[in-house]
């Protein structure tokens, strides 16, 4: 009998882009207008290739204007050790199925999906997005193995998705890629603290003990 198959060959290059694990996909059609290319910007939070997040415009600071930037860092500051231990826990407690089990964090864009605004010939799916009243397709590739990455590590992991996307847009991405439910729970852009830099996820506020849980995201801090 032949080995199976290594992680990195079963799943992907996990410290990649999705889109680095698929061949160039050629484009089909005309792509959004400018316009709509910022509307979508704010559902989605990609990411560059080195972690960074692309900010929305709405996120964004004008840097001549100084007291925008000075008033922009009210309503962003870290909060305290005092403050965030009295703040209600992000995850809900753990069900019968996942009692004694460690948490897995999983980031979705550009971990285990890369979604663009403009066809892809091979993309393996594409969901609608209603903005404003207008409707936006979302085209989406998939990384390989996805699937059975997540039933294989939910036999050994509570498995926890959270995005700094919108629910809107994650809800029926995540329900594509995990069509026997074994993700667990799923944390969204308003649980996430807001940075300068962006989006963080406060693994203190998920309400497990740090030392029992893992996060796989490409923008880690």
């Amino acid at each position: 009998m032949s080995e199976s198959p290594g992680l990195k060959q079963t799943y992907g290059h996990i410290h990649s882009n999705v889109s680095e694990d698929a061949s160039s996909p050629e484009t089909e059609g005309r792509g959004s207008s400018a316009e709509d290319a910022l509307k979508l910007s704010e559902v989605i939070i990609q990411a560059r290739p080195d972690g960074s997040q692309i900010l929305p415009p709405s996120l964004q600071t004008p840097p001549s204007n100084w007291l925008s930037r000075l008033c922009s860092c009210f309503p962003v500051r870290p909060l305290r050790a005092r403050r965030r231990r009295n703040l209600v826990p992000l995850l809900k407690p753990l069900n019968m199925g996942n009692l004694g089990k460690p948490t897995l964090v999983l980031d979705l864009d550009e971990t285990l999906v890369h979604s663009s605004f403009e066809p892809l010939a091979q993309a393996d799916f594409q969901i609608e997005l209603d903005i404003e009243g207008k409707k936006y397709h979302v085209f989406v590739l998939v990384r390989p193995r996805a699937q059975q990455f997540l039933l294989q590590l939910s036999q050994v992991f509570e498995v926890v998705i959270f995005t700094a996307s919108m629910q809107r847009y994650a809800d029926p991405v995540i329900d594509k890629i995990d069509p026997k439910g074994v993700v667990s729970q799923r944390l969204y852009r308003e649980h996430c603290t807001l940075l300068p830099g962006g989006y963080a996820k406060d693994l203190a506020r998920l309400g497990r003990k740090l030392k029992r849980t893992v996060i796989v995201d490409v923008g880690c801090i």
